[in-house]
């Protein structure tokens, strides 16, 4: 029974894992910089939330919206926001609560 606690103690890493950053690197070289917006806005309890669009230079782009996984920052799943944004869409994504700058 002990075991069994102890491995629900140590789960928390497994599902619960932020990253937190004072700024994004925002590495490679698939999305130019000018098409790059970093922005922040409010949740529904008031807390700040960071987020990046990265625009489409074509009017009209059809937009993506990626929710990343437990694990990193938006950093970590930058390499992922660049395929869908090759593909033609202009991506929106942002750091949960406690990940990232959020």
């Amino acid at each position: 029974m002990i075991w069994l606690l102890a491995g629900c103690l140590t789960m928390d890493g497994f599902f619960f894992n932020p990253t937190r950053v004072d700024a994004y690197e925002l590495g490679g070289d698939v999305i130019p910089a000018p098409q790059i917006e970093e922005v922040e806005f409010p949740s529904a309890d008031g807390t700040t939330l960071a987020g990046v669009w990265a625009h489409q230079s074509v009017p009209g782009s059809q937009t993506y919206i990626y929710f990343h996984g437990n694990t990193g920052n938006i950093d970590t799943y930058w390499d992922r926001v660049g395929i869908y944004w090759e593909m033609g869409y202009a991506v929106f994504v942002f750091d949960y609560q406690g990940y990232g700058k959020s």
